[in-house]
């Protein structure tokens, strides 16, 4: 007994302490506020060309009515939207510091080769945050890293996707895409729908046959973005050689069956003809890969407002992993329009869901390069033509060509010529 009381005396004073300091914590954090304009460059199409504020509409879309629920919480503050294109004014505000918003939205390309000096790294902060964001959000928050460091928090994310009509499948005794699928599968599936007269519709740029030639033991280019010797080599001749055939087996007919497209792009007949989605195949091995143009939040070196935008970056993202998920894919498909061609359906939802599911294994595109008035990104490095892909008729044809696309890549695609010159080094895998 006595030494129960003793105890009982030693610990009394320690957790009236914690107690104490718990309550001092929240006291200040209910006391913090904070006041001034809080500017954010962004990638907007069109784009905007002067700035503009954050306002609600009948369709509620998630970037404009959190930036307003910000302003609501502290009413000292103002947001202002710039919006920031790579064409138009994206070099002028890395000329000129001062100029540069609070807050840049940055594809992970950009930041790394243009922006770097600029921005400020965000690893103690997110460290600071300890499990806000564990799952998902935080592999997200991985695939964008610069050199094994964060500098952005990501708000966009569109990968690849597969529509494919449940009918037509069923029709002709074809066996469903799924969760798991592999890529024999997929082969098989596109011999049997050519077969059967059905159309299916498979990528033919860079970014977005990005995935199905990872899949096929294919890449572009290395950690530090070097595309020759990488693009060109026998393994990424072999993948491209393989798709080749895929694609000659693939055209256009009066039925399409099956489609394999970004996730932000709209089929016009998508209600119509009741397709369903499912994601992309997997390799025997059962590894997955997909290709995403992805772009995250940066707080400026120059900013006057660093804690502001931080906290501003924080309630845009919410309070746990599953939020922060449910924004980017709000955000991505409302950014595109998306959500006022078929939201309020089911297949939106639907859509949503496989979203997530492949935004979490995601990888940044090799060739997103720099955000501009194109919102889909494709043109902005070299692309061949399906006639061209279909001639890689074996690896040696694919490699002869592949050589020389490398070549043009690193002469004419903005912002690596640098990487070419050996001035920049890292990255990611």
């Amino acid at each position: 007994m006595i030494k129960r009381n003793l105890l009982t005396l030693i610990l009394l004073p320690l957790l009236l302490l914690t107690a104490c300091q718990s309550t001092l914590t929240l006291q200040q954090e209910e006391e913090k506020t904070y006041t001034g304009t809080l500017r954010i460059g962004t990638h907007v199409f069109p784009p905007m060309t002067k700035p503009y504020s954050p306002v609600s509409t009948s369709f509620a879309e998630v970037w404009d009515e959190r930036s307003l629920a910000f302003m609501e919480k502290y009413p000292g503050v103002q947001i202002e939207f710039i919006g920031v294109d790579y064409n138009q004014n994206f070099e002028q505000l890395l000329e000129n510091p001062s100029e540069m918003p609070d807050i840049m939205e940055l594809t992970v390309k950009e930041a790394w080769l243009s922006a770097l000096d600029h921005i400020e790294s965000l690893a103690d902060r997110i460290e600071e945050e300890g499990p806000r964001w564990n799952g998902d959000y935080f592999n997200v928050i991985k695939a964008m890293e610069i050199n094994g460091e964060s500098y952005l928090l990501p708000v966009k994310s569109a990968p690849m996707i597969v529509y494919y009509r449940p009918d037509l499948m069923a029709a002709h005794q074809i066996a469903e895409p799924r969760d798991g699928w592999t890529f024999g599968e997929f082969e098989e599936t596109l011999r049997r729908l050519a077969a059967q007269g059905l159309g299916t519709q498979l990528p033919d740029t860079l970014n977005a046959m990005e995935p199905i030639i990872r899949g096929l033991g294919g890449k572009y280019a290395s950690s530090d973005l070097r595309v020759s010797g990488v693009l060109d080599s026998d393994a990424t001749a072999e993948a491209f050689a393989q798709y080749a055939a895929m694609l000659r087996e693939s055209s256009y007919a009066e039925e399409m069956a099956l489609r394999v497209v970004r996730s932000t792009e709209s089929l016009r007949d998508i209600f119509e003809k009741q397709y369903a989605i499912a994601p992309l195949p997997s390799t025997v091995e059962g590894v997955r890969y997909n290709a995403s143009l992805m772009t995250g939040l940066a707080i400026s070196k120059h900013s006057q407002q660093k804690e502001l935008a931080w906290e501003f970056m924080k309630f845009l993202l919410g309070e746990s992993s599953d939020e922060a998920m449910d924004f980017i894919v709000n955000h991505t498909l409302e950014s595109d329009g998306v959500h006022t061609r078929i939201g309020h359906n089911p297949i939106y939802e639907e859509l949503k869901q496989w979203m997530k599911h492949e935004i979490t294994i995601s990888q940044p595109a090799t060739f997103d390069l720099v955000w501009y008035s194109d919102p889909s990104r494709d043109n902005i490095v070299p692309q061949r033509t399906r006639e061209q892909l279909e001639r890689y008729t074996d690896a040696a044809a694919a490699q002869a060509d592949l050589t020389l696309w490398a070549q043009e890549i690193e002469m004419r695609a903005p912002l690596l010529s640098s990487v070419v010159g050996g001035n920049k080094a890292g990255g990611n895998e």
